[in-house]
């Protein structure tokens, strides 16, 4: 009845073995090797050092052919017989070696502590603390210390000896070196002078602490919580904004930094460095000299408005003729002609594009580069995200399919587009993940100014119009400089910078959804117009690069995204999708949201009561159909 199940009964062995051996602070792994009727047992400790499990060696036993249950049972205690010759053979191991350490335990106030494994001993100090740890492998010790050093030996004798007084030596100042460095954090913490700068500075204190010991003193604005200066211990060294401080050195350091370091709004911060930087060339005589030729003088009295703050040049008149302008929140540099049209970022003017490879066989994706992607695309001005589109990359299909995100989106009480300048980055992500139900790793955004440099820098944009586009509302200066508003009759357009941009800023005449049909057919359009570029003048597509990445924020680096252009540059562009064409969305009021249909009848006719935003939500509040929806919209593209 039991003759043949060898199967079972090997099973039945590797159970127990695992629960005898588990008893040890083991994870064994049992093989069986059915053909040779083998069982391999292979096992690591549960207590790793330094993070990585102590391996032990694999032990293989043949299982003679079981004929009975009272075989079965007789194999098993054979192996718990095994197990205590083993444990006999640890012991004895441990003893010979503790018998040679003790005396060097003892003087150092060590000791060898008895443990439950066959192959790891602890050596603690005096304070229970484990300070070292013994390992046993294929005959042969290693003995480790607290800060990392190690000793291999197969006998004790006088290196061993050597290498543990010099080490505990090296470790009893390493900590004394480190608790010092927290004293002294703790002490610059708590000191008068660093709460009064604090005062002075409008700033607040930020401590993290490390098994009890202050590690970092971070000090951080009150308004953005941006952190101005960064004191901290790493291993047993104080360090000042990254670098290395003697601890003599460390107090009058940290505040000297302190009383010296700008806590000013980081927009403000911007502005000024700007600004600075036009008065400096206004002070430069060889730009004064060639400002004279053209007849124009520079003035000193800062004029501003909701974009810019301008240093304007002037003509002998007293006419402003053009102006350098500072951008708000961002500090990049503009030149804008007398009108208040920007003409160009002088950033892109200064930039080079010296990180991408000369040759464009460099840039060759390797087979694991070639995943499917989701990239978020955001066109912003000042703190508004106007734009939102995700352009999900199919690498099997050659395919980026693009999908309008609506700005009004209701996301947690709050517009989603309000979430891209309150939260990092990578928050944003989060979110844009979570609402899509796509993995939504990289982000590309852009100021629209810097969309004007790009345009221009592609020598315009071709797009055809099917009907027309008219914004009563949307003022314009022509170039004969007569005034007018925005129209634009069906037919095909090759637009400037500053034409595109009209385009795909206007908000009257059309509705949300057919504004982002426009702006993803100016999207399709630059992008052919960037690989015909890449595919002839390559270093002129590397300066093209090179612009558009200094006027634009992201996560990938420039040659990440030279190369994904590269291998994208054949790929169809299929727009015009948004989450309108599935019916998955309604408009309300915010301060509708939870009225009943009659409470949101009565206050309609109540012209006291506060609407509040109108937001987009999706129909029955389930966000999982914008899921559904998008996923279907990919699919199906």
């Amino acid at each position: 009845m039991y003759g043949d199940n060898n199967n079972l009964i090997l099973a039945t062995i590797g159970l127990i073995l695992v629960l005898l051996l588990g008893s040890l602070s083991l994870v064994s792994i049992v093989k069986i090797n059915r053909l040779e009727n083998q069982l391999e047992i292979s096992s690591q400790t549960t207590e790793p050092v330094g993070g990585e499990a102590e391996e032990i060696p694999a032990v293989n036993l043949s299982i003679p052919e079981a004929r009975s249950r009272e075989n079965a049972f007789s194999l098993a205690l054979e192996m718990w017989q095994e197990k205590e010759r083993e444990e006999a053979e640890a012991g004895e191991r441990i003893g010979t070696l503790r018998e040679d350490l003790n005396p060097l335990l003892e003087e150092l106030d060590l000791t060898l502590v008895d443990s439950s494994t066959l192959y790891r001993w602890p050596i603690e100090n005096s304070r229970g603390e484990e300070v070292f740890t013994l390992l046993y492998g294929e005959r042969e010790w290693e003995l480790l210390s607290e800060t990392g050093e190690a000793f291999t030996f197969d006998r004790w004798g006088q290196k061993g000896e050597n290498f543990l007084r010099e080490e505990e030596e090296n470790r009893l100042l390493w900590i004394e070196k480190r608790l010092a460095g927290a004293a002294l954090l703790e002490e610059i913490a708590s000191h008068s002078k660093t709460q009064d700068l604090l005062i002075q500075k409008s700033c607040r204190l930020k401590t993290t602490r490390n098994e009890g010991l202050l590690t970092q003193i971070e000090i951080l604005t009150r308004s953005e919580a941006r952190p101005v200066l960064t004191i901290s211990l790493k291993e047993d060294r104080l360090y000042l904004q990254g670098e290395a401080l003697e601890p003599d050195q460390a107090r009058d350091s940290f505040f000297s930094s302190l009383a010296q370091s700008d806590t000013r709004k980081e927009k403000d911060i911007l502005l000024s460095r700007g600004l600075d930087q036009i008065k400096e060339i206004y002070g430069n005589k060889a730009f004064l000299d060639q400002l004279d030729e053209l007849g124009l003088t520079p003035s000193w009295l800062e004029r501003e408005d909701e974009d810019f703050v301008y240093l304007d040049l002037m003509d002998r008149d007293g006419a402003i003729q053009a102006s350098f302008g500072v951008r708000r929140f961002t500090g990049g540099i503009h030149m804008l002609d007398g009108k208040g049209v920007p003409l160009v970022s002088l950033d892109s003017l200064m930039e080079s594009a010296a990180d991408i490879p000369e040759d464009r066989e460099e840039l060759k994706e390797s087979g694991e580069d070639k995943k499917d992607l989701n990239i978020l695309l955001v066109g912003y001005h000042n703190q508004s995200a106007d734009t939102m589109m995700v352009a999900h990359v199919d690498r099997s299909e050659e395919k980026i399919t693009l999908i309008s995100i609506p700005r009004d989106l209701w996301w947690e009480g709050r517009k989603l587009n309000s979430y891209f300048f309150t939260e990092e980055p990578e928050d944003f992500l989060g979110i844009m993940s979570e609402l899509t139900g796509l993995t939504v790793d990289n982000y590309l955004s852009v100021d629209m100014y810097a969309f004007i440099d790009v345009v221009n820098t592609l020598g315009g944009v071709e797009v055809t119009l099917e009907g027309e586009v008219r914004d009563p509302s949307y003022r314009i200066i022509r170039e004969d400089g007569t005034e007018g508003t925005l129209y634009y009759p069906p037919g095909t357009y090759r637009l400037n910078g500053v034409e595109a941009l009209r385009l795909v800023r206007s908000r009257h005449g059309s509705s949300d959804f057919e504004r982002a049909l426009l702006q993803q057919k100016i999207l399709n359009s630059l992008k052919e117009q960037a690989g015909e570029l890449s595919l002839g003048d390559w270093q002129t597509f590397r300066a093209f690069l090179g612009i558009a990445a200094e006027q634009s924020e992201s996560n990938m680096s420039l040659t990440f995204m030279a190369r994904k252009f590269l291998s994208m540059a054949d790929y169809t562009i299929d727009g015009g999708h948004n989450l309108k064409d599935d019916s998955l969305l309604y408009s309300t009021y915010s301060n509708y949201i939870g009225l009943s249909a009659g409470e949101v009848s009565r206050v309609k006719k109540d012209d006291t009561y506060a609407k509040g935003q109108w937001i987009l939500l999706p129909l029955n509040n389930d966000w999982e159909l914008i899921h559904t929806g998008i996923e279907r919209i990919i699919q199906n593209s």
